[in-house]
């Protein structure tokens, strides 16, 4: 709607119309049908189900810090500790169903 009239050129099926959401997030969506009483439209980003690429370069090799390991070999169960077998130095803590 602009000044209270339906724009039937730019809603039209195929066309991609720039939104805001409710919080004013800005987006854009592809008209996908018009009818008498709605408008449906696709939100989805445009590479949403594509297969993606990348390729890059190995810049440094480091050991991690003490830090950085302790923060994920003590994540206990519950967490993605248990999933990627960083269940902690004790596999006790896992509790019984984590197969540490």
């Amino acid at each position: 709607m602009v000044d209270g009239k339906f724009d039937g050129e730019l809603i039209s099926v195929g066309n991609n119309v720039p939104m805001m959401s409710s919080n004013g997030q800005r987006l854009n969506g592809i008209v996908m049908a018009v009818n008498e009483e709605t408008v449906k439209m696709d939100f989805n980003h445009p590479l949403a189900g594509e297969g993606l690429c990348f390729s890059g370069n190995v810049i440094e090799v480091r050991n991690a810090s003490d830090e950085e390991l302790n923060k994920y070999l003590n994540q206990g169960c519950g967490s993605d500790g248990c999933n990627s077998g960083n269940c902690g130095s004790d596999s006790s803590s896992c509790g019984g169903g984590c197969s540490c």
